[in-house]
């Protein structure tokens, strides 16, 4: 009857996003022979910010919360003069480990790397940038690599998500003073250094697969830059151009106006093609504006779950139980994302019944593969980049999409794109696996009785 009880009262949560009790729920932890000690106990934190607009033409290393991969504990910084950061950013230093603060089923967390130069490091605001108290010497010292490593398992992540605060998930934050209380099993100094030096030698051969991942890529980009015997121009990105006032009617942004980038959409619209417009089965449709539920009966499909190489991740994805029968996925629709990542399509294979969000655009052509992969080569992402809008956060319409020039389909082209997708898809899937099961060895050592 309790558990019952239970699921209704999350059923009340769910579906008035009102109070949150979260905080009151027992969370039951596996034992450990290790000494459990709270974050706050051993970690001091960065709390010193700067204002980089205030300093204009000086350089920053600067690392954003997306600059975080999901799968991975390391990360790079961009070098980055301040007239362009526009925002308070918060001081780091190379060794500290950096979690988001914000959204933390996300669970991005790296080790700052080091600073090849001068610049002073600086990292968004929802960071919580930490180092060890102690010395190396200290039993309670941790390394920061044992420290990033714990924090991606899910001994830390069920503590962390049971005090966060907010209503949506997507903004969900977990407080200073909650996160200061996960509980974190710690080893001694030497024998931290023991368990991570186990776990240099798992990695090297995800290493091995990830290497062979990038060149896959790199084919990839460079078999997208042609499409049936025509080659794209290269487009030099030029730092500085004028035009003229007349030439600004419709547009005033850099990307519209830049003249390398004009002459190559003209290029394209030389060759034999057809608009998008002329192909159209069935005009763009907008999606469901809801943010959706982490379970539920129907997955609710949003541009995360949208792959730059054509496919539909369900992995992660959110749920709706109640919608428009008529926004339901068929077989062979095309989903291409409007807002954000502007401009990566995929196609519905009818894997399960699914709908799909707000931030998608849903169409449909009588060859949806010649299309899929078009869009995703660099005669479609160029087309894109040209069309799109906005200052802050970029978006595209279905009038500016309609515009996009189309080349005839290549049957050798799309063969050649699905064999280098193929084995693309078959990379990242082993190292998503092996990486999963990186993480579940380091926790089964630290719960190991």
């Amino acid at each position: 009857m309790k558990n019952d009880e239970t699921s209704l009262y999350f059923k009340f949560l769910d579906d008035e996003a009102k109070l949150d009790f979260r905080n009151n729920i027992t969370i039951n932890l596996p034992p450990t022979k290790f000494n459990v000690v709270p974050l706050g106990d051993i970690l001091n934190f960065r709390e010193d910010k700067i204002e980089p607009s205030k300093k204009p033409i000086t350089k920053f290393n600067l690392i954003g919360v997306l600059d975080i991969p999901l799968k991975r504990t390391k990360t790079k910084y961009e070098e980055v003069i301040g007239a362009k950061i526009l925002s308070q950013k918060l001081i780091i230093q190379e060794g500290d480990v950096v979690i988001s603060r914000i959204n933390p089923r996300k669970n991005r967390v790296a080790v700052i790397p080091e600073n090849k130069n001068s610049n002073l490091l600086i990292g968004s605001t929802e960071f919580y940038a930490m180092y060890s108290k102690f010395e190396e010497s200290n039993d309670l010292y941790v390394y920061p690599q044992f420290l990033a490593l714990f924090l991606k398992t899910k001994y830390a992540k069920k503590q962390m998500l049971s005090k966060i605060s907010g209503l949506t998930p997507s903004r969900a934050r977990i407080p200073i003073d909650n996160f200061k209380k996960v509980l974190i099993p710690l080893p001694k100094p030497k024998e931290q250094l023991k368990i991570l030096e186990k776990m240099d030698e798992k990695n090297k051969e995800i290493e091995v697969k990830r290497k062979e991942l990038i060149k896959e890529k790199a084919k990839y980009d460079e078999q997208s830059k042609t499409w049936g015997g025509v080659q794209i121009r290269e487009v030099k990105k030029l730092g500085f151009y004028y035009a003229l006032a007349e030439d600004m009617e419709e547009r005033i942004d850099f990307t519209a106006n830049n003249p390398e980038i004009k002459k190559t959409i003209e290029f394209i619209k030389e060759k034999e093609h057809d608009l998008l417009k002329d192909l159209l089965e069935q005009d763009f449709e907008y999606g469901i504006n809801d943010y959706g539920k982490e379970k539920g009966k129907v997955p609710f499909i949003n541009i995360e779950n949208l792959s730059p190489f054509g496919k539909i991740n369900f992995e992660g994805v959110r749920f709706l139980n109640d919608f428009p029968e008529g926004k339901t996925l068929k077989d062979n629709d095309l989903l291409i994302s409007r807002s954000r990542n502007v401009g990566v399509c995929a196609v519905f294979r009818n894997e399960r019944k699914s709908t799909f969000g707000s931030y998608i655009l849903r169409f449909r052509v009588g060859n949806p593969e010649h299309i899929l992969y078009y869009l995703n080569s660099e005669f479609g992402k160029l087309q894109v980049l040209y069309y799109k809008t906005g200052s802050t956060g970029y978006n595209i319409n279905p009038n500016q999409l309609k515009k996009i020039a189309v080349l005839k389909e290549d049957s050798k082209t799309m063969k050649y794109f699905k064999i280098l997708i193929k084995k693309i898809e078959q990379n990242k899937s082993f190292i998503n696996k092996e990486i999963d099961n990186y993480f579940d060895n380091f926790e089964s050592v630290l719960v190991k009785n």
